[in-house]
């Protein structure tokens, strides 16, 4: 777990349009501190720009299927 998460968030970090299928994929992974990054990182690529209208749609997406109550809040912010 601990390498998905800082993963996630160095994707965050350096946005990177060529790796965008594999952190939306994680949006889906097992672990709810994985998928509270995943979506941090994916806010701040709406805020750079960087794939936005996808990463808007994919964060919605979860956001209506997603059972963790602290991971809705990430992907709330990250949609805000």
């Amino acid at each position: 777990m601990p390498g998905r998460k800082s993963a996630a968030i160095a994707l965050g970090n350096r946005p990177d349009a060529a790796r965008f299928d594999v952190l939306v994929g994680a949006l889906a992974d097992e672990e709810p501190v994985v998928r509270g990054a995943v979506s941090w990182a994916l806010g701040r690529w709406i805020a750079a720009g960087v794939a936005a209208e996808a990463a808007r749609a994919a964060l919605a997406a979860r956001s209506a299927i997603e059972p963790d109550e602290t991971v809705r809040g990430e992907l709330a912010a990250a949609l805000g």
